[in-house]
């Protein structure tokens, strides 16, 4: 028999379980498939996760079991009104966008479930159903793009400013567009990170700074309030960078860097952008 097939009797009868006999008695059938080398880490990891997802949201969402016969969704469920097939996870780094495209074109939609593998708890939901772009069939994907924080004559911070929502184009950054604008007050990644070390120095923290960490936590903080402020299916966010050309004369240009994206979309989404998103129209 096939792996694939054999790990799909496993899940029948641990889903057949959970109906008959509820979570705890599915979670040992896992448990006991996994001491027998029945599945290894990673499906142990996965089905307990799917397990858990479908035990909290199956009533909410309309959830039931997908056979993943090529269509890359572990269940297809309701929300809003809007079906979608649900792709559940423990680590988003697993996942790429171009894995759904294909049926996405045929008018499938999708949503990433985010799962901790301990709690088996949602963490979070990913709306991965990013237009199409008219004019070259790339990506139009969600952007925040964090403006410069600017100061007074005295050195202080001036807020305002704006922050925008842009839609990348994944193909041809040219037909990138800038959607919305709010000059909600928020601190751009270098004074962020500008105030964290001076904190460091004056030994307001005992703790070392992961700086990369202290990025992607101030990023993923950021992305869930604007998603909000400006409507907007934000997955990456973006700070103008100066982009040196020549190091002796300090020449060079005003572009974008990419400071932190989804993992999904880390194929679709450049690190750097040769032109400030500031000239977008």
């Amino acid at each position: 028999m096939h792996p694939s097939d054999k790990f799909l009797l496993v899940r029948k009868h641990i889903f057949s379980t959970f109906r008959l006999h509820g979570l705890t008695s599915a979670l040992n059938i896992i448990d006991n498939y996994r001491k027998n080398n029945a599945i290894d880490d990673k499906h142990y990891k996965g089905i307990r996760a799917e397990l858990g997802f479908f035990s909290s949201h199956r009533k909410d969402f309309g959830l039931f079991e997908s056979l993943d016969s090529g269509n890359h969704a572990d269940f297809i469920g309701n929300i809003k009104g809007s079906t979608y097939g649900i792709d559940v996870t423990t680590n988003l780094d697993f996942k790429d966008l171009e894995t759904y495209t294909e049926n996405q074109k045929d008018g499938y939609e999708y949503l990433i479930a985010l799962v901790n593998p301990d709690t088996l708890k949602l963490e979070e939901i990913f709306n991965i159903n990013f237009p199409f772009c008219a004019d070259c069939g790339g990506r139009m994907i969600d952007i925040l793009y964090l403006e410069p924080s600017g100061c007074d004559n005295e050195g202080f911070i001036n807020y305002s400013y704006n922050q925008r929502a842009v839609a990348i184009c994944s193909f041809n950054p040219e037909h990138s567009i800038s959607k919305k604008e709010t000059n909600f007050m928020t601190v751009d990644f270098s004074s962020h990170i500008n105030d964290y070390a001076n904190n460091l120095n004056f030994g307001e923290s005992l703790t070392h700074i992961d700086i990369k960490k202290e990025i992607d936590r101030y990023a993923i903080s950021n992305l869930k309030f604007f998603r909000k402020e400006l409507n907007s299916n934000l997955m990456a966010c973006g700070f103008p960078e100066y982009i040196v050309t020549n190091p002796h004369y300090g020449e060079g240009y005003n572009g974008t860097k990419i400071y932190f994206k989804r993992p999904f979309i880390k194929n679709e989404v450049d690190e750097i952008y040769d032109f400030d998103f500031r000239d977008l129209l």
